[in-house]
């Protein structure tokens, strides 16, 4: 099966966001889109949201 660039980043950043080495905004940085976007993915494969203090000093240092 093939995938273009795009969906091949945006399942890499959810499978990193799944195994909590991203929080939700890196995951959407690495994918490309935008954190909404990001979300509304996650959402939509009934992907559970969390949020750590590690995902939160991420988004804050960058």
């Amino acid at each position: 099966m093939y995938i273009g660039l795009e969906q091949y980043k945006i399942e890499l950043a959810i499978q990193r966001y799944i195994k909590g080495e991203l929080s939700t905004w890196k995951a959407a940085e690495i994918a490309g889109i935008s954190l909404r976007r990001m979300m509304e993915i996650l959402k939509t494969r009934g992907v559970d949201m969390h949020y750590s203090e590690k995902s939160l000093k991420e988004d804050i240092t960058g």
